[in-house]
């Protein structure tokens, strides 16, 4: 059967090739593609390099047909007919037991000369082969070459060690490499991150009958090409991985890959963040994927992807594909990553699949009716369930966890968790808990947590985001993202940059709503270089009105921390909240506390600029360093920023409020006050307030016959808020704690609403047990402060430091005492005697075990 082939193969190359090849009889380009089992064009010794630029058409087409007339005779006549023959190259053998010339195949390739083959013996070779001379043709094969045994292939294995890619082949130009009949596996991809198995850079190799699997690395898992054209015949790339990109295959700047459409490659079931089979950029010329089979039959852009300069996605990619490794399910799935198994078919809970990656090859999108896929209580992660990130949404399928606190995705500080990219339209991602993000300064993939760019009606719903490291964007980034919808997130300890970014730079009016969110103890690591921290960023486009507009309702933004950046100057020292360019934004019961920026006399908690505008109700803006609000930019600037204010608590008033060159607009409405707000410390929620805050019943009143705007207005048993343009905004019912928003007919300022439960409390007042005010002396303090206070009768005080976790830090009294004045001195230090890092703190005062009051300290370290 393979002289019948290898024939057939023969008569095709004479009757294609009218003239003879500059090169070999294997012509470059789409002219020919050799068949793998017909190699004999390269067989025994096409491949053992008969085929020299020397040698002219008719002395191919002899030795064709000798080989053909000889191919019954043994391996070694055959070997003897080439050594006969004078213009045959070294063959050079590579075993691991000794007997060849070389035990490495790294060692051969390095000893090899112009148009030698390496012919390599079965075995497990643990090597990362550099191929970098672009001064011969070499051929590196297994026995596969000689003998059309495909068992060779499995047997022959070049394993990367998880130490780099398999094999790089760099700039070698145009030599004639050609590797065929290994498996090449665990490779980790070249120093920049790309190529797990193959790496190839200024080359034009071709790889046949190569198996290409389980390697893992940022860009191209299978493997990545740039300034290169690949050959590829009879290959299979399977169940690799790639961070970011091609999970299979990254077709990069300026390369090609030319698909045989006689012998056939098989690509499926890679995995990646965007292109899970195939992807390439816009550097890229168009591409024509054929092979036999492929993940689906009918694959949308979750298996390939191409974009444009701007990484959109753009239609230049052809596909001919004979079969399918998967037949997509058009229902609701289920996933289990302790019970579940992938070759279960997903329909039910009790035959549920293991992993998420899976589940998204599996479902069948369809716009007429989204499907879900549920989620089981457990860890889903690389070491638990061999689970995949970062997630690779489908149009019109939303992830739905059992409980936030219970479905947990820990992503082992390995990549980052979500990128949902190029027109993806219609996901959610609901009850879910993120930990663990991570992402390398150093590569494209600098992101930590959910990165969305270029897409349509997302939502998120009841998940937390945490421990998440980024020296970019740690937590959330959007970008030109339209119809943004976020409810109940709490993005918490996150490191690096800045935590979360909404932005649009395009001339597409967007829209996004943000609802119950907490941002709280985020910042920069210990090196500013990696990251400078911070709280939300919104910002639009500088040349398109009204680019961004939102809505932030219920919003706790605490103990954020920002380092100063020298070269934006004050303007980049927002520290909670940074509002720009021709953005609108309501922002309806926030509380914004604690929020730092390090090392900066101009430091400020929220800033808006950049023709933007901020209107503030219910809100509560206190203890932030230093200004609690600024209004446009360091520099000069022509553009006018608004900000209107009603209802609210601001530390410092009007008079406290940084307006650059006097040219933006502050409008300080009615209902506004400036003092202590009296938070409740020790409670669960330790902002909410406490029972005598001036907060209670402070906000937006109740419509009454006259009133100008704002006003609230109950209508059809929802809370509606007429904001002072008349517009209107309807509120969530419940605060951010879940605890109703409107009590006593009115309601209060921040992200709590107070729930009238503390009568013990309010009784001890009554009996004038102890005054009121807690003074503390300097706040913030630099190295102690003094904490004073007054006591009416004989109690048993204790006095407490927490942090802001709710952790006790420091045991400053515990003690009997008769009424008088007491002055306590904390130096900084915990109960071990230690020095506390920067932040804020809180001291809080119990009198015979029932608490009663406390107060901020902003603690920072010189």
């Amino acid at each position: 059967m393979h002289l019948i082939k290898l024939h057939c193969r023969y008569r095709m190359l004479i009757n294609q090739q009218k003239e003879p090849s500059k090169r070999h009889c294997e012509p470059k380009g789409r002219n020919l593609r050799m068949s793998g089992a017909i190699c004999s064009l390269n067989c025994a010794y096409l491949k053992f390099k008969i085929l020299r630029r020397s040698i002219s058409h008719y002395l191919i087409r002899a030795c064709c047909l000798a080989i053909i007339n000889s191919f019954k005779s043994s391996l070694f006549g055959i070997i003897l007919f080439l050594i006969a023959n004078p213009v045959i190259a070294t063959i050079i053998t590579v075993k691991h037991d000794g007997g060849g010339d070389y035990t490495s195949v790294q060692t051969a390739y390095e000893n090899a000369n112009n148009s030698d083959t390496i012919l390599v013996y079965p075995g497990t070779y643990f090597e990362n082969l550099d191929i970098n001379s672009s001064q011969i043709d070499i051929t590196i094969a297994s026995l596969y070459l000689i003998t059309f045994d495909e068992s060779y292939i499995n047997n022959t294995v070049i394993d990367g060690n998880q130490n780099g890619s398999c094999i790089a082949i760099r700039n070698t130009n145009n030599a004639d490499i050609k590797i065929t009949g290994f498996t090449i596996e665990n490779g980790s991809g070249y120093s920049n991150g790309g190529g797990g198995g193959l790496y190839i850079i200024n080359a034009e190799p071709h790889i046949s009958h190569c198996i290409i699997q389980n390697n893992m690395c940022d860009g191209g898992g299978g493997f990545y090409c740039q300034s290169s054209t690949v050959n590829i015949s009879g290959a299979t790339i399977r169940y690799n991985y790639a961070l970011i990109a091609g999970g299979g295959i990254n077709c990069g700047y300026g390369s090609s890959v030319i698909f045989d459409p006689i012998d056939r490659c098989n690509i499926y079931l890679n995995y990646s963040g965007y292109g899970s089979d195939f992807f390439k950029t816009n550097y890229a010329p168009s591409q024509e994927i054929i092979v036999d089979t492929f993940t689906v039959l009918n694959p949308d852009y979750h298996f390939f992807f191409s974009v444009d300069e701007y990484e959109l996605p753009v239609d230049d990619i052809e596909l001919d594909i004979l079969h399918s490794k998967i037949n997509p399910v058009n229902a609701d799935l289920y996933v289990n990553p302790i019970e579940g198994n992938d070759a279960g078919d997903g329909l039910s809970p009790a035959t549920a699949l293991k992993t998420i990656a899976y589940a998204h090859k599996l479902i069948q999108p369809d716009s007429t009716e989204p499907k879900k896929i549920y989620l089981s209580n457990g860890i889903y992660s690389s070491h638990t369930n061999n689970e995949k990130f970062p997630l690779n949404p489908r149009n019109y399928v939303s992830l739905i966890g059992t409980h936030k606190d219970s479905t947990i995705f820990d992503l082992d500080s390995l990549t980052y968790i979500l990128r949902g990219y190029g027109f993806t339209k219609n996901f959610s991602l609901q009850k879910v808990t993120m930990m663990e993000g991570y992402g390398n300064q150093y590569t494209i993939s600098n992101i930590g947590g959910l990165y969305i760019k270029w897409c349509n009606n997302i939502s998120f719903k009841n998940i937390e985001i945490r421990n998440c490291i980024s020296s970019s964007y740690p937590g959330v980034f959007v970008f030109n993202t339209s119809n943004l919808k976020i409810k109940t997130i709490s993005i918490i300890n996150l490191q690096g940059g800045i935590c979360f970014q909404i932005s649009n730079n395009d001339e597409v009016n967007r829209t996004f709503s943000l609802e119950n969110c907490v941002i709280s103890n985020n910042g920069p690591d210990a090196d500013p270089d990696t990251g400078m921290g911070g709280g939300l960023v919104i910002s639009g486009d500088e040349e398109t009105p009204e680019s961004m507009k939102g809505e932030i309702i219920n919003l706790l933004l605490s103990n954020n921390r920002r380092f100063l950046d020298p070269n934006w100057g004050y303007t980049g020292a927002h520290s909670g909240l940074g509002i720009g360019h021709n953005t609108e934004v309501t922002l309806v019961n926030a509380t914004v506390n604690g929020n730092v920026t390090e090392n900066d006399i101009a430091g400020v908690a929220i800033r808006v600029s950049g023709d933007s505008k901020l209107d503030i109700y219910n809100s509560i803006f206190y203890g932030d360093s230093i200004y609690e609000l600024s209004l446009g930019s360091s520099g000069p600037s022509s553009y006018i920023t608004t900000a209107n204010v009603s209802y609210s608590n601001i530390e410092g008033g009007e008079s406290n409020v940084q307006n650059w060159y006097n040219q933006n607009i502050l409008n300080w409405l009615d209902g506004n006050i400036e003092t202590n707000p009296l938070w409740d410390s020790l409670s669960d929620n330790p902002y909410s307030l406490y029972w005598n805050s001036p907060c209670i019943d402070a906000g937006v009143p109740l419509y009454e016959e006259g009133i100008d705007f704002p006003y609230i207005k109950v209508e059809n048993e929802q809370i509606v808020l007429y904001k002072i343009d008349g517009d209107t905004l309807h509120l969530p019912p419940t605060d951010i704690a879940g605890n109703p928003r409107f009590v006593n007919g009115r309601i209060d300022m921040g992200a709590y609403e107070f729930q009238d439960t503390s009568t013990r409390i309010r009784e001890l007042f009554r009996q004038n047990i102890l005054e009121t005010k807690i003074d503390v002396f300097p706040n913030p303090c630099y190295a102690h402060t003094f904490i004073s206070f007054e006591l009416k009768k004989k109690s048993n005080v204790q006095a407490i430091i927490f942090d802001m976790a709710g952790n006790p830090i420091k045991n400053l009294m515990n003690a009997h005492l008769s009424p008088g004045k007491f002055t306590m001195t904390w130096e900084g230090n915990d109960d071990a005697g230690n020095s506390v890092p920067s932040g804020t703190y809180m001291i809080s005062i119990s009198l015979n075990g029932e608490k009663i009051a406390g107060k901020k300290i902003i603690r920072k370290n010189k």
